[in-house]
């Protein structure tokens, strides 16, 4: 989300950006339960959804996903460091990355899509395909580029022995 602000793309959401020390920058993202936001609201402007929320959208729409995939145990890493600040409480999916992989992958198959690895944030490769996806110019892929923060915890590899 950080990336497509940068761009000049508007973004949709409902929850004050939530800044953690693991994502100083904060999470730009809709409390789609609580129910501020319709999709109506959304029209012409980015969405942070994960997958557990795809099933809200509806077929009255037309979308375009845009899906960074990272490597399970990356994943499975993060979240259990995020754990320790959440009082130690389980992330409900937190065991079930994989499926959610292939769920994601699934749903979007049928609409607009670009997917691109996660360590593809670190040399440039995703923000110029998600820049030929949206049809920006060189400069928004540059401003893309420059939100990536490779000191911040979760951007750090995980090696897998």
């Amino acid at each position: 989300m950080q990336m497509l602000l940068a761009a000049g793309m508007p973004l949709a959401w409902d929850v004050l950006p939530n800044k953690s020390p693991f994502n100083p920058h904060g999470h730009y993202e809709t409390d789609w339960v609580k129910g501020k936001t319709s999709l109506d609201d959304c029209e012409g402007k980015a969405v942070k959804l994960m997958p557990f929320d795809l099933y809200r959208l509806t077929p009255d729409h037309d979308y375009r996903f845009i899906v960074i995939l990272r490597d399970v145990a990356s994943i499975d890493a993060s979240q259990a460091h995020t754990v320790q600040f959440k009082d130690g409480r389980e992330m409900a999916d937190a065991h079930e990355t994989e499926h959610w992989h292939k769920f994601t992958l699934d749903f979007v198959r049928d609409h607009q899509n670009v997917v691109v690895g996660f360590s593809e944030l670190f040399n440039g490769e995703a923000q110029k395909a998600i820049a030929q996806f949206l049809g920006f110019d060189d400069l928004q892929a540059a401003k893309m580029n420059d939100c990536v923060d490779p000191a911040l915890w979760h951007f750090k590899p995980t090696l897998v022995g």
